[in-house]
């Protein structure tokens, strides 16, 4: 049987927490779409990591990846995707940067 999920992202830049989407409830396939904003002056990787939204915390990893920012930085405006594979699924997951 395989188990679904409630899935949400927490993002952060060098290990510093600076958003989180919403909870999509019961999904293998979620989507977010949301715009997030942060100051960065000095980051060196901004982080993804997945958690299952747990009815009782602590909320359970899911996946991760770590994109490091010298690999956008050149470019204005950066999309890409990122494979984040877990025992049960693999989710790419669309990311657009704007770089001001």
């Amino acid at each position: 049987m395989v188990k679904v999920f409630d899935p949400y992202v927490a993002v952060d830049i060098d290990e510093v927490p600076v958003a989180r989407t919403q909870t999509r409830q019961k999904t293998l396939s979620p989507v977010w779409n949301e715009d997030m904003s942060a100051k960065v002056h000095s980051g060196e990787t901004i982080n993804f990591t997945i958690f299952h939204d747990a009815a009782i915390p602590p909320d359970e990893f899911v996946a991760n990846c770590k994109v490091p920012f010298e690999d956008i930085a050149s470019e204005k405006m950066s999309d890409f995707w990122v494979m984040l594979l877990t025992l049960i699924v693999c989710w790419f997951c669309f990311v657009s940067l704007a770089c001001r």
